[in-house]
């Protein structure tokens, strides 16, 4: 059995994995994406609007939305944004107009998110169930994503925020998780980059837990520490 931290512990049975900065490159603060397809669908209501004007206008909305997130941790809807922009712009906020939008934003949002080098074959190596929990507002987006890049073979599943209604470092989200895929806190391994959500949240129901990050971080020990994902396979937890 590994030692780590001077505990040798068994093996764990599944690994719980975060997405967004963990598994794949992305770009938080939309100044990267291509928003030419929302652009395109606002330009009836707002013909005037420029790319970076559409940016900023954006900015503004995620804004209290992320705030009150964080504060809560209860998750939002990428069509609650939408609606607010559309409201905004004065154009019309029905279902219908509000799913096209969202569509139309998280597609552009997601033109830069891609794999780490060499993540599928990490990960196809490991021969462990793996399994997806993300904190995101959008429903669809991981497993597009996951499907673009064709490694939707190696994940049993995938669990995120807003379906659970709670975001990390919330224990519902984690609760939800142990739940779909049948394990029991104690048998898992959380692996991500978000210190609160996806190192010492995952502690709080007796997971163990990897820290993802090129810096050290003074409340993880250091054999707790990935400088990237592709570290994972030559750990000693799994080792």
């Amino acid at each position: 059995m590994p030692a780590v931290s001077g505990y040798y512990l068994p093996m764990p049975r599944c690994i719980f994995l975060d997405f967004f900065g963990t598994l794949v490159e992305y770009d938080e603060s939309r100044r990267l994406n291509n928003v030419t397809r929302s652009l395109d669908l606002l330009r009836p209501h707002a013909p005037d609007l420029t790319i970076d004007g559409l940016r900023e206008l954006l900015d503004s909305i995620y804004a209290p939305f992320e705030a009150e997130a964080n504060a809560t941790g209860r998750e939002y809807h990428t069509d609650d944004a939408m609606r607010s922009l559309l409201h905004q712009l004065n154009a019309p906020a029905d279902a219908s107009s509000v799913r096209r939008m969202s569509h139309a934003w998280i597609d552009d949002w997601r033109g830069p998110i891609t794999p780490f080098a060499g993540l599928a074959s990490l990960l196809d190596d490991l021969g462990i169930p793996l399994w997806i929990v993300s904190n995101t507002s959008t429903p669809w987006l991981v497993g597009d994503v996951v499907d673009d890049y064709n490694l939707s073979h190696l994940f049993d599943g995938i669990v995120t925020s807003v379906e659970t209604g709670t975001r990390k470092p919330a224990r519902q989200i984690f609760e939800a998780a142990l739940n779909a895929s049948g394990y029991a806190a104690q048998d898992v391994l959380f692996v991500g980059d978000n210190p609160d959500c996806d190192y010492h949240g995952p502690r709080t129901l007796g997971m163990r837990s990897l820290l993802v990050g090129d810096r050290p971080d003074a409340a993880v020990p250091e054999d707790h520490r990935l400088a990237t994902i592709l570290e994972l396979g030559t750990h000693p937890m799994l080792a």
